[in-house]
């Protein structure tokens, strides 16, 4: 059996994160673009969140309840 080292990943951006209007395109896209998100200053909206319910749909609730400001917006701009 191979031996399995522990890794330690830090991570230190260039500059700070701006709410912006995003689209994505797969579930993984999406879900980066959402804790991107909540890490930036300000307002993001962020198409294709159907991706994001097929495979996490009680991601949203989750995060509300930790206290992040999301709302849902039926149809989407």
């Amino acid at each position: 059996m191979p031996v399995r080292r522990r890794t330690t990943l830090r991570v230190r951006g260039p500059a700070r994160l701006r709410g912006a209007t995003v689209e994505a395109a797969d579930i993984r896209a999406v879900t980066a673009l959402l804790i991107a998100a909540l890490a930036a200053q300000g307002t993001s909206t962020i198409r294709g969140m159907f991706h994001l319910r097929r495979g996490y749909a009680r991601l949203l609730p989750n995060l509300a309840t930790l206290g992040a400001e999301i709302t849902t917006i039926p149809g989407g701009p």
